[in-house]
This record gives C-alpha cells, sequence and structure tokens, in this order.
C-alpha cells in the first residue's frame, strides 16, 4: 500500500493510494474522524496557473495545488498542499489498528 500525508497550512490528509483515510489538525494534533473527506477519493488535483485553476493528475506536480475530493454529497477542496510525506511506522500501524 502507498501511504502518504499530504499537509496543508492547517490540516494533514493522509492518505491510501488516493484515498483519505485520516485528517488531522496540524496545530492541535486533534484527529478529524468526521472530516468529509476521510473515506473519498482524490478525484483530481487543480494547479493555480496565470490566476486561474488547472485540472491535472494527482500523481504530478502536487506543492502549491489543492486536492478535490468530488464525491457528493459532500465534495471537499483542500487549501494549497504545502508539503507532502510519508508516515512513520508508528503512523502506519495507527491506520491498521483503526481501520474500518
Amino acid at each position: 500500500m502507498n501511504f502518504q500525508i499530504a499537509a496543508t497550512r492547517n490540516t494533514e490528509y493522509h492518505l491510501r493510494d488516493r484515498v483519505c483515510i485520516a485528517v488531522r489538525d496540524r496545530s492541535t494534533g486533534r484527529w478529524h474522524a468526521d472530516h468529509p473527506a476521510v473515506g473519498n477519493v482524490v478525484t483530481c488535483m487543480f494547479a493555480s496557473v496565470r490566476g486561474g485553476w488547472r485540472p491535472h493528475a494527482f500523481s504530478t506536480r502536487r506543492i502549491g495545488s489543492v486536492m478535490h475530493f468530488g464525491q457528493a454529497p459532500d465534495p471537499v477542496t483542500t487549501g494549497a498542499i504545502r508539503v507532502v510525506f510519508e508516515p512513520d511506522a508508528s503512523l502506519v500501524a495507527f491506520y491498521e489498528e483503526h481501520a474500518a
């Protein structure tokens, strides 16, 4: 499985492949199990280009782009991604322990 964390200024989006498996507040460390992104797939990303937004694939350039979880009823678009990194072993164990 491909785990990664995409972080905006305020929020970490924990992903398994393109599915959001957890959301955490960066300042408090509090997990948000009820966040509408949890359980949803990143359907595309958007990059800011010359004052507008251009969609691009999830696997391409991410820093500065936003992720879009486009499933109804609650589509979510994140703030700009500031950093993407892999979780350490303790977080992967946490994911597996709390998997539905």
